[in-house]
């Protein structure tokens, strides 16, 4: 099926291959960003991954929409383990970049509905669920359950609008037990984000001008779960003026 008509279905199998990153391989020094010392690894060899996805698609005078599921195995998965030692001098805990199988599926989805001949409302979700298989373990570092929803208005090079993410605690960590003591990431709270934003664009027949407005309104102290410890931006005003040729 094409992509013109009303229902398309797509999918498609993949291999790809990944070597160890510098930092991997030979990272020494305490890494508070990371909250955690993190010791290469000059052993690791080359990580591998089989994926598939397939996808679904549909549109019309008045919505459109996309879900896709994904599914994805990976051998030599290159990740950082907790020793169990704690650092004495910054109290990080010890990491070792290792290696271990890992498998990652997945759904993705967004549908765009037009309510009047200006207004849209939009939505989606998404969830990822990733496993160190060679030990039964969450893998570090994966996104939560999250929502999608804004309300777009659109008139000729004119669009404003407000978006909304609300994020679900994630409770799967990758996290070891130690002598009674628990050392890994620590579960993140949810949290829910707002945005707000405004965009004009104007030009000749060569270049098209666009200014941007967006306001980040959250107030409350959130942590994104890829970020181990650093905090979002928070309140945050920007305006941006782009020229496309």
């Amino acid at each position: 099926m094409t992509p013109t008509e009303p229902i398309s279905c797509a999918f498609s199998v993949a291999r790809a291959s990944r070597n160890p990153a510098l930092e991997e391989l030979y990272f020494t020094p305490p890494h508070p960003g990371n909250n955690a010392v993190e010791n290469g690894n000059a052993d690791l060899d080359s990580e591998h991954s089989v994926g598939f996805d397939v996808s679904l698609w549909w549109r019309s005078s008045i919505a459109s929409g996309e879900v896709t599921f994904f599914a994805n195995r990976i051998n030599d998965f290159m990740f950082r383990r907790f020793t169990g030692a704690v650092d004495e001098e910054s109290g990080l805990a010890v990491t070792e970049f290792d290696q271990a199988d890992a498998s990652m599926k997945g759904i993705e989805s967004h549908v765009d509905l037009r309510v009047t001949p200006i207004l849209w409302v939009e939505g989606g979700l998404d969830y990822v669920r990733g496993d160190l298989t060679s030990f039964d373990l969450p893998m570090p570092r994966v996104r939560p359950l999250r929502g999608l929803a804004g309300v777009h208005v659109r008139r000729n090079a004119f669009e404003a609008g407000i978006d909304g993410t609300f994020t679900a605690k994630q409770d799967r960590v990758y996290a070891l037990g130690f002598s009674g003591t628990t050392i890994g990431e620590t579960p993140p709270d949810g949290y829910n984000l707002l945005k707000l934003f405004a965009s004009y664009t104007f030009g000749t027949g060569t270049t098209a001008n666009t200014i941007t407005m967006r306001l980040d309104a959250t107030r409350a102290l959130c942590h994104n779960h890829l970020k181990d410890f650093a905090p979002e931006m928070g309140r945050n005003l920007a305006v941006a003026s782009s020229v496309r040729f």
